[in-house]
């Protein structure tokens, strides 16, 4: 089964994100979610060992989870979701802008996989 974590790195939320949106869709589609907070992304891929983890780059913490990881692990799995191109994209093995469509991110989730 194929598993991914999800960081947003959006600190207090008040309504539902589409980030929250997609985890419910992932998880529908029999991919197994864990979450997780930008701080806590290098410990939650040692316990968890997903697949692939997608992150939200729209503040400094998503950056800086990528970065985190990328120094953990040089073969992590990371897709980065924003609304725009920034900095963190050349250490992702891809990007994608906003808004998502859900069906290809579910497609590169399998491709990045295999």
């Amino acid at each position: 089964m194929t598993s991914v974590i999800l960081v947003d790195d959006v600190e207090d939320k008040d309504d539902t994100s589409s980030f929250d949106i997609l985890g419910e869709y992932l998880s529908i589609k029999d991919i197994t979610v864990y979450r997780s907070d930008p701080e806590s992304i290098v410990e939650s891929y040692k316990k968890n060992k997903p697949d692939v983890v997608l992150v939200t780059v729209l503040t400094q913490r998503g950056i800086n989870a990528i970065q985190s990881l990328r120094k953990h692990d040089l073969d992590a799995k990371i897709i980065s979701c924003s609304e725009n191109e920034h900095e963190p994209v050349k250490y992702v093995d891809h990007h994608i802008d906003s808004p998502y469509e859900i069906d290809s991110i579910i497609e590169k989730i399998k491709e990045l996989k295999k």
